[in-house]
C-alpha cells in the first residue's frame, strides 16, 4: 500500500513455476482482483500456470473455485498469519520493496 492509503501493488505468483506479475492497482475490491487475476494468468502459457497459494485477507473475496476453472490453476490459501506458506508471494514482495519502498507515494507509477 502507497503513502496515499489508497493505491496498491498487488502480486500474484504461479508457485512452481515461480512466474509472477505486480499490478498497480487505483481501486481494491475483491472482484477487481479476481477479474486482474484471471485476466493475468489466462495469458500465462499452459505449461506455466500449476497453483497459487493466496492471502487470506478480505480483497481476495471468495472467488478461488471461479478463479480454478477460469485459469487451469489449484488456487490454495494459506493459514492465517502463515506467511511461509506463501514463500514465492513473500519473495516477490521482498523484491519489490527495493523498488518501492513502504511509505512510497505510488501516485508516479504508471499502469
Amino acid at each position: 500500500m502507497g503513502k496515499e492509503k489508497v493505491k496498491r501493488i498487488l502480486t500474484s505468483v504461479e508457485r512452481k513455476s515461480g512466474y509472477g506479475k505486480a499490478l498497480k492497482l487505483d481501486i481494491i475490491t475483491a472482484k477487481i482482483i479476481h477479474k486482474k487475476e484471471t485476466k493475468l494468468f489466462k495469458k500465462v502459457p499452459k505449461n506455466k500456470r500449476h497453483t497459487m497459494t493466496r492471502d487470506n485477507g478480505c480483497e481476495f473475496g471468495d472467488h478461488d473455485r471461479d478463479l480454478e476453472k477460469k485459469t487451469k490453476m489449484k488456487v490454495y490459501r494459506a493459514n492465517p498469519y502463515h506467511s511461509w506458506e506463501r514463500g514465492s508471494n513473500e519473495n516477490w514482495n521482498g523484491l519489490l520493496r527495493q523498488y518501492f519502498p513502504k511509505g512510497m507515494y505510488l501516485l508516479i507509477l504508471h499502469k
